[in-house]
């Protein structure tokens, strides 16, 4: 059980990862960051984020979009083993979650609801809820 909390930062208060594996397990808590931009809990790119074991993003604030999570091109989300993604605002877009889909050489953004064991790869943007998982209570400005 760990925690990451009340941290104050223009992008990812609670973690800014690029190219990275962010596993929360065992109860662990991202918990009261702040983004004078976005992603105040998470801000991800090129990046695995597994929450498990009843893990938490809660309670993060962000001034523009994704106020739990902002998942930039190349990034997948799982949630399992009652996790949640609770209470958390932005300003604009995303409230829990920001999935920032950004338009390939093709023209076309993928969002796919992905198996429980994520493969990680620059072209495939997933998101996926197992079991008792909660994405709840999240606020958003504009959706």
């Amino acid at each position: 059980e760990s925690m990451l909390g009340s941290n104050p930062a223009v992008r990812g208060g609670g973690v800014f990862a690029e190219g990275s594996l962010i596993q929360l397990e065992d109860e662990s808590q991202i918990i009261y960051n702040t983004a004078g931009n976005s992603g105040a809990g998470v801000y991800a790119s090129r990046t695995v984020v597994r929450l498990e074991d009843a893990s938490t993003v809660d309670s993060n604030t962000a001034e523009k979009d994704g106020g739990g999570l902002l998942m930039m091109r190349g990034s997948s989300l799982g949630v399992s083993g009652s996790s949640e993604i609770v209470r958390n605002e932005a300003e604009n877009e995303g409230g829990g979650v920001y999935m920032a889909c950004v338009r390939d050489e093709m023209g076309a953004a993928d969002l796919t609801v992905a198996p429980p064991l994520m493969d990680h790869t620059a072209d495939s943007d997933s998101f996926y809820l197992i079991g008792q998982s909660e994405l709840s209570y999240n606020k958003a400005g504009r959706f």
